[in-house]
């Protein structure tokens, strides 16, 4: 069977976005990694890239339904529902039937093909109910919940749902609001729960949901603890002496800082920052 394909979403040129892809590939060489970008991260040696304007025909149409509901700045949330129509248009012209969506702030320590091969009957993986940061999907349920983002936003009972939903946030003085994540917490309740849960300290893989956060694991410095053991992540658990293995890091908000402290090189090693930069320049 041929390799799962990794899929990154980004715009711009940001300072993490190299180191990140340059990890992903040092454990997945041979499989095929796309960047859907824009002309300002375009020369990155080891991904195959793409415009994403080239795939963008059914996400603009969506932003001529989409209503803003949230105290984050509209352009984001309204850009984290179109690249599920972007990524969607794209495997169909390319006919990739299952893919790794990552977003770019996230670092594999493992191979796609041998652990999410495992997950590839479910309809997508999810970490902690809601976030899509780490995704495996197959065409066909891509295109189902695209469909549903749709309908959010067409039929009347879901734009009042989203609207008391809103409203509810600000009557807590909570952050946030209506999201892609909202709709994928909504999709398992609507549509279908054939999905697999990926930040369970108890399963079988691990992946973490955010670095910032504790999740039953030890903290420093506002970070989860990282241990190392064959130069791979583990956390140790609070007030327990059981570690989980990382099988992927996220470095979400003000964290992206810290990528280039974690990245492996292509030998899979942990090199000193001057290395790894010098490795990645040489590609």
């Amino acid at each position: 069977m041929k390799d799962i394909p990794l899929i990154f979403v980004h715009k711009g040129n940001s300072s993490y976005l190299k180191p990140v892809l340059a990890h992903n590939y040092a454990f997945n060489k041979v499989a095929d990694i796309y960047l859907l970008g824009d002309e300002q991260n375009g020369k990155i040696p080891f991904v195959k890239h793409e415009m994403m304007e080239q795939y963008s025909a059914t996400a603009d149409k969506f932003a001529k339904i989409y209503e803003h509901m949230s105290s984050n700045p509209y352009q984001f949330e309204l850009g984290c529902f179109q690249r599920w129509f972007i990524i969607n248009e794209f495997v169909k012209q390319k006919g990739i039937e299952h893919f790794l969506y990552l977003d770019s702030d996230v670092m594999l320590f493992c191979n796609v093909k041998e652990v999410f091969n495992h997950f590839l009957p479910y309809d997508f993986t999810i970490s902690q109910a809601h976030s899509p940061h780490i995704t495996l999907f197959n065409s066909a349920s891509l295109d189902r919940f695209c469909n549903y983002i749709t309908e959010l936003y067409s039929k009347p009972e879901y734009i009042a749902r989203f609207k008391l939903s809103y409203q509810e946030f600000k009557d807590a003085n909570r952050l946030g609001g209506i999201c892609d994540m909202f709709a994928f917490s909504l999709y398992q309740q609507d549509v279908s729960d054939h999905v697999k849960e990926i930040s369970e300290p108890s399963g079988a893989y691990y992946f973490d949901s955010n670095i910032n956060e504790s999740d039953g694991f030890e903290m420093k410095a506002g970070l989860k603890k990282v241990y190392w053991k064959n130069n791979l992540p583990y956390a140790k658990t609070t007030g327990g002496e059981s570690y989980v293995q990382l099988y992927a890091l996220h470095f979400q908000g003000a964290a992206k800082s810290q990528v280039s402290r974690y990245a492996l090189n292509q030998r899979l090693e942990r090199p000193g920052i001057i290395s790894f930069i010098k490795q990645i320049i040489f590609q």
